[in-house]
């Protein structure tokens, strides 16, 4: 939240201790209305997580979302100090970071990623000895076969049928001539 939104909710607090007078109403009623217009534009801050709530609900240790700040991976918490809470945009960061990792990038390829704009998904996981892989097998002639591995290829299933009718065309030119 801003400085000034962390000002009025202190304001709002003494008001709503007196209410003394007929100002005093108003004014607190007014900050009200101010704290309300503060929150429906924060709506990423309607979700505070303590760094207990945080951590288990990535599934991941203190120690390991301290360091994941220190280097710049995810953002520095809301507040200061005991006051300090995390939001839906820090999970979701964590949760960015956590399948990154299972998806075999090191954290020097996680802060690359995490500079560039638009980088949601991590990249195909390379192969290794003992890993099932679902893969179309395209028969094209007698001793000529087309392996493809869509995921590992990144092609959309029109990608995949334009793929193997120009590569049937080809070898049907291929087995045509003399």
């Amino acid at each position: 939240m801003t400085d000034i939104g962390t000002k009025i909710r202190f304001y709002w607090r003494i008001t709503a201790l007196s209410h003394e007078t007929e100002s005093h109403k108003i004014l607190h009623l007014f900050l009200t209305f101010m704290v309300y217009i503060i929150d429906s534009m924060t709506s990423d801050d309607s979700e505070r997580f303590a760094m207990d709530e945080l951590c288990a609900l990535v599934d991941l240790p203190r120690r390991t979302v301290r360091y994941y700040i220190q280097e710049g991976l995810i953002d520095r918490p809301a507040g200061a100090k005991r006051g300090a809470y995390y939001t839906r945009r820090h999970l979701e960061q964590l949760m960015t970071i956590r399948t990154w990792r299972r998806a075999g990038l090191s954290l020097e390829q996680i802060r690359e990623r995490v500079a560039e704009p638009g980088a949601s998904s991590p990249p195909p996981r390379p192969r290794r000895l003992g890993d099932v892989a679902l893969c179309t097998h395209v028969t094209l002639a007698p001793g000529v076969e087309l392996v493809i591995d869509p995921r590992q290829a990144g092609l959309s299933a029109e990608a995949v049928r334009t793929l193997v009718r120009l590569a049937t065309s080809i070898v049907n030119q291929q087995m045509e001539e003399p």
